[in-house]
């Protein structure tokens, strides 16, 4: 959140109008099953019992920043969509394998280049 602050301060100095900031990040911790953040200090035992209680209760996400991003952004008047990617369910695996059309990254690049008028002169 501080290097956000700092752009939209920079936006702001420099007068930038209709301006929209995009996020991409993942779906949580419960969907990675990390309750333990990067400071991991659950045993397996733990880490499982804190998913299943978690998922028993309805808990699907614990994603805050993307709520932080978008509060902050409509707050200064900016578009903020915010791109959230499952990778995977921290119950069944660990790892991560997508292929590149499922991911982001090409999603978005469309996105821009439809927003500057790029998309349909590359077509």
């Amino acid at each position: 959140m501080p290097t956000l602050h700092k752009l939209i301060k920079l936006l702001h100095h420099v007068w930038c109008c209709d301006v929209t900031v995009i996020r991409i990040g993942t779906s949580g911790r419960i969907v990675w099953g990390q309750p333990g953040g990067a400071l991991e200090s659950f045993s397996r035992e733990e880490k499982l019992h804190c998913l299943k209680a978690a998922y028993k209760a309805r808990v699907r996400n614990t994603e805050m920043e993307s709520a932080m991003f978008i509060a902050l952004c409509r707050f200064c008047g900016l578009k903020a969509p915010a791109l959230h990617v499952t990778h995977l369910v921290g119950l069944k695996c660990d790892q991560i394998s997508l292929p590149h059309e499922q991911q982001p990254q090409p999603l978005i690049s469309n996105f821009i280049k439809q927003q500057l008028g790029f998309h349909d002169q590359m077509s």
